[in-house]
């Protein structure tokens, strides 16, 4: 089917973009991602929607060009939503995380993380297969190192930085 055809498109482009990061190409990266939503959102492709922004997020991130970046991933959370996504929605509450810190918006960023770490806690209670599992655990691990990333940039004070330890 045409949609089908659509979303390999959209998987195909996105791994060029990943290509295109690795080479430091960001501009050529940024374009395949453009690229690539428009047909996940052309397929209907929700996850991969969300995906995209995702890696699109991360990329205008590391440009420090933090409202865009907030802006897409902001979308991406709202599809993951929408579609209950359990793997995907933490990921991209922690990315959006990075974004506030980096705009010192500290107490938006900590609420974000701390979704995202009750998320994976509760997925975690249920996942019967050792491969999600790992998955989980990988994603919590990702949360647990922003959380440092944000009390760090807070200020120096040790006492906040163990309590992230404790959490």
């Amino acid at each position: 089917t045409d949609h089908g055809a659509l979303g390999y498109q959209a998987e195909l482009t996105m791994m060029l973009a990943t290509i295109a990061q690795a080479r430091k190409q960001p501009a050529e990266a940024e374009r395949m991602l453009t690229e690539a939503m428009e047909y996940a959102e052309r397929a209907g492709g929700n996850r991969l929607v969300a995906q995209i922004a995702l890696e699109r997020g991360r990329l205008l991130r590391g440009q420090r060009r933090f409202a865009e970046g907030a802006r897409v991933l902001e979308e991406g959370v709202s599809v993951a939503r929408s579609m209950q996504e359990q793997l995907l929605l933490p990921r991209l509450l922690t990315e959006l995380a990075e974004v506030r810190s980096s705009e010192r918006r500290y107490a938006e960023a900590a609420n974000l993380l701390e979704e995202a770490s009750d998320l994976f806690e509760g997925f975690l209670a249920t996942a019967s297969s050792p491969w999600v599992q790992g998955r989980i655990v990988n994603g919590a691990k990702d949360v647990f190192l922003a959380r440092i990333r944000l009390e760090g940039a807070r200020g120096p004070d040790a006492g906040r930085l163990f309590a992230v330890e404790q959490a």
